[in-house]
């Protein structure tokens, strides 16, 4: 979805694999909405459109970093699934989940979806310092358990 803003993660990792000389590579899971070729340019992108749940589950604890830079999310549970997988994680500061976090710091959260240079720095400092344990000490569990949240809607 357009919303995702995908885009700009490819403008950073293209411009941090040329400055630093790496070679980061970006999966993508699910669809394009029409905008392949737009993607299709970065080399370094590998899509798939629809994988099955425990292949993702793979994806993720096989990254080294797990990016959602949506302009709105509700919650987002990928962000979650991410952190229980071992991954680094980097969202943005629209992702309701991050709510359930209690030691966030500025690194982890991208502010301007759409700010390149903000994205690479940040990017960089996930992978140079992986907070997937961190931030898994941080989930506030009750907050997220079903049947204390379902008491709150019934």
């Amino acid at each position: 979805m357009p919303r995702k803003s995908k885009l700009p993660i490819c403008k950073a990792i293209q411009e941090l694999n040329k400055e630093k000389n790496t070679h980061i590579e970006y999966t993508i899971i699910g669809d394009y909405y029409g905008r392949k070729k737009e993607f299709d340019r970065f080399k370094f992108v590998t899509y798939y459109e629809n994988l099955p749940h425990d292949k993702v589950l793979q994806e993720m604890r096989e990254a080294n970093l797990y990016i959602q830079n949506s302009q709105f999310e509700t919650f987002g549970l990928a962000v979650m699934e991410a952190v229980l997988q071992g991954t680094s994680l980097l969202m943005s500061k629209n992702i309701g989940a991050k709510e359930v976090f209690s030691n966030l710091n500025q690194n982890d959260i991208i502010y301007e979806t759409n700010n390149i240079e903000e994205i690479k720095s940040k990017i960089w400092k996930c992978l140079e310092d992986n907070n997937a344990e961190r931030l898994y000490e941080g989930i506030k569990f009750n907050e997220i358990d079903t049947k204390v949240t379902g008491k709150v809607y019934y």
